[in-house]
């Protein structure tokens, strides 16, 4: 009888250690846990619907902060066409200054905010992270991190721009491929410290096998954003006939946009490094330290 009791004590010690519990215990083991969640996870990764919700749960716990941040970026753009005039539809041998200034007075807006929207979305790719670790970023801490990789944003921008505009002149099918390609590059170089072309490499690496779903999210941004800001524009109209209020109305709009899309490719980018590599966001910290 004895020896009938250890060889059932036995086969039930065996079941709890394939079920992942220690035995005489019921909870399951930490291992087991740590791969059924991370199983999860994974299921989870770059889901139209995953992305979306978290990024618009980030947004929401830093609206003001990053809505002004991406204003900072619009804010160029707009003062410039206020001042400058646009350059006349017909010209004549009398008014080629009254032409030539405007056009070249307009060139400068987008020197100006090129680099400017790269530091926003550098700053607020770091608040992310800070928000994802549970922490409160500092605006100031969040400008010097996206400062120390400015440059190798610009010259990684620089070079995405030269073959969006290649894929341009080919198709348009193949500038779409080239952006969701290198959609995660400023998050590759503020998240890694990686230099501009490193940086353009490791997004094309991390977006392998992924681009069509992140083709999928942008999308559904776009058509989203496009929705509400039709809603709210007929709004406005219904409720003022001011085309300096339906201006301001859509400047506010662009740049809730422009913050929310910010946060939606860093969410990707923890996304692609959790499916392809198995990092967690607390792993990531390390690059900081």
């Amino acid at each position: 009888m004895q020896d009938e009791h250890d060889n059932q004590d036995g086969t039930e010690q065996r079941q709890k250690s394939a079920m992942g519990l220690h035995p005489g215990n019921t909870t399951p083991h930490p291992d087991k846990a740590a791969q059924e969640q991370a199983e999860q996870v994974r299921a989870s990764v770059l889901s139209v619907g995953s992305v979306l919700s978290r990024s618009q749960k980030i947004l929401r716990g830093n609206f003001v902060l990053f809505s002004l941040l991406s204003l900072v970026s619009i804010l160029p753009d707009e003062i410039w066409g206020f001042f400058v005039p646009s350059p006349p539809d017909y010209v004549t041998p009398t008014m080629t200054y009254d032409y030539l200034f405007p056009l070249l007075s307009n060139a400068v807006a987008p020197i100006i905010q090129i680099p400017l929207g790269l530091l926003v979305e550098a700053v607020i790719t770091y608040c992310v992270f800070q928000a994802a670790m549970g922490r409160q970023a500092g605006l100031g801490e969040a400008l010097r991190r996206g400062l120390s990789n400015f440059w190798a944003l610009l010259l990684a921008s620089l070079l995405l721009m030269l073959l969006l505009g290649l894929g341009l002149v080919l198709l348009v099918i193949p500038a779409i491929i080239i952006y969701c390609m290198y959609s995660v590059i400023v998050q590759a170089c503020v998240m890694e410290g990686l230099g501009p072309v490193q940086s353009l490499t490791r997004s094309a690496e991390l977006t392998r096998g992924n681009r069509w779903k992140i083709f999928a999210i942008f999308f559904v941004i776009i058509l989203i954003c496009a929705i509400v800001g039709c809603a709210l524009f007929i709004l406005l109209e219904f409720l003022t006939q001011s085309s300096m209020v339906l201006h301001i109305g859509g400047i506010i709009v662009q740049s809730v946009v422009t913050a929310f899309v910010c946060v939606a490719c860093t969410v990707i980018y923890f996304d692609l490094r959790t499916s392809r590599e198995g990092v967690e966001i607390s792993a990531l910290a390390r690059v900081f330290d």
